[in-house]
């Protein structure tokens, strides 16, 4: 966080393009790096979807869809989605690169996530049993995902307004049965911006704690009740407003954003 005042800057000697945003909400956040998804050099599944997403949203603020500009996100979405199709293996799944594998249920949900806003932006209507393929990948392996792969998996389907409501009783149930973890979260659970909750600690007590936030948020979209205790819902609430606090206090006042070499972020 940057104050009154001159304040200095530690920053690798590497260190270039650097930018300064003024963001105080995670909304703010988000969209001021924007560009840093669709600039992004990596070709993997999370990387290709990643760009379709606010290649969407450019092209529907877009006020002229014949103009040159318009022509040119046009044909960057269609590259992409082209790109994920190349990466699609048996049955229409994902692995990170498109290698031999049986295919992960959350690079698939991302995958048909980011082609579902794709074909939204473009107008491209599909038959309902076309996106199938993402809800069987999940009923197959959500046993084996971590609670916020789940959860942030379902929130996908619930906007894309697939059948998901049996999905999230049992995503339910799996949360009740996890209770509370007895350690609390630290200051490694955010101890750098640049570390991705989703990828790097999506098994962690905060990761469980926002899995357990969404799951709520969802049920009540849903019209479901939880049948998660009470103390076990505040719990969650409580841990996930204090990482936020942290968060806060570090950086949504103001964020230095440097562009080095490094893996993909999420």
């Amino acid at each position: 966080m940057l104050g009154g005042g001159e304040n200095a800057l530690m920053l690798p000697e590497q260190a270039s393009n650097i930018r300064l945003q003024s963001s105080e909400t995670p909304q703010e956040i988000f969209r001021n790096n924007l560009d840093a998804l669709v600039d992004g050099p990596w070709g993997g599944v999370i990387n290709t979807g990643s760009r379709l997403i606010p290649l969407s949203l450019a092209w529907r603020s877009l006020a002229d869809h014949q103009s040159a500009a318009a022509n040119d996100i046009r044909q960057m979405i269609q590259d992409n989605r082209l790109r994920l199709m190349q990466l699609a293996g048996p049955g229409a799944r994902f692995t990170w690169w498109g290698e031999d594998g049986n295919g992960d249920a959350f690079l698939t949900a991302w995958a048909w996530y980011a082609d579902w806003q794709a074909s939204q932006a473009l107008g491209v209507t599909q038959q309902p049993e076309y996106w199938q393929h993402m809800l069987d990948s999940y009923a197959e392996q959500a046993d084996n995902m971590p609670l916020l792969h789940r959860a942030l998996v379902l929130a996908w389907a619930q906007e894309m307004n697939l059948p998901c409501k049996t999905l999230l009783k049992g995503l339910d149930e799996a949360i009740a049965r996890r209770g509370t973890k007895d350690e609390d979260f630290s200051e490694e659970d955010i101890r750098d911006i640049n570390d991705s909750l989703i990828l790097d600690t999506p098994e962690s007590p905060l990761a469980d704690a926002v899995a357990n936030v969404l799951t709520m948020t969802l049920l009540k979209k849903a019209q479901l009740k939880s049948t998660v205790m009470p103390q076990v819902q505040q719990y969650a609430w409580d841990k996930r407003q204090t990482a936020i606090s942290r968060w806060r206090t570090r950086l949504c006042c103001s964020i230095a954003v440097v562009t080095l070499p490094r893996r993909p972020l999420f």
